[in-house]
């Protein structure tokens, strides 16, 4: 019994000690960190992450709960979490959030199992990365890439309306040069008449009969 305490301290001993190394590691990063125990029940939060919340752990234990569930804007925290414990690999997921000034706030989160020798699950650290400016850059170029989509569906349009009224244009010209043939060549046939019936009246010498 006393050698399964004298384990239980050494474990703990060393369960803290490395606790202590994450959250000096964490505490150096200007992304979100939140470290949980093997059941996500929140043991250590960085500064970083209880600015972004604006609230003290103590005030998100009283508030929110105190488990990693609990405080996640993920609506597939559960399947996530879930999915790490049980295959013991990082998960990487994006949640959003609104900020004070009503802009969506988003966040690249990554979920890694912490290991001891024995491959038994300790810890869990969940790092949330802000990439809100990542995002609303790919929203405009996803809408400039949309105005120049429908300029060049216009575009195209107005090509086809071009092209339909050049082709009316054309038929219309080639109508109007065949009417303009066909008429020229129905007055010239009497006028051909008229004129010889002229110059023959000229070379004519006319008496008084």
């Amino acid at each position: 019994s006393r050698d399964r305490l004298e384990q239980f301290n050494h474990e703990l001993a060393n369960a803290n000690r490395e606790l202590e190394k994450l959250s000096i590691a964490a505490s150096k990063t200007d992304n979100l960190v939140v470290i949980t125990d093997a059941q996500g029940n929140i043991e250590w939060a960085n500064d970083r992450f209880l600015s972004e919340e604006k609230m003290s752990l103590e005030q998100i234990f009283r508030t929110k709960g105190r488990n990693l569930i609990d405080i996640s804007h993920s609506p597939r925290i559960k399947e996530i979490f879930h999915t790490c414990i049980e295959e013991k690999k990082p998960v990487f997921y994006e949640i959003s959030k609104l900020g004070e000034d009503g802009r969506t706030l988003w966040y690249h989160v990554t979920l890694t199992p912490i290991l001891d020798s024995s491959e038994r699950l300790t810890r869990l650290v969940a790092i949330s990365t802000d990439v809100t400016r990542l995002k609303e850059s790919e929203e405009q170029i996803i809408q400039r890439n949309q105005e120049i989509l429908k300029k060049s569906r216009e575009l195209e349009k107005a090509i086809e309306t071009a092209n339909r009224e050049r082709i009316t244009a054309d038929a219309a010209n080639q109508a109007k040069g065949e009417f303009l043939a066909r008429m020229s060549h129905e007055i010239r046939t009497p006028m051909n008449g008229i004129i010889g019936f002229i110059d023959m009246l000229l070379d004519t010498e006319l008496n008084e009969e």
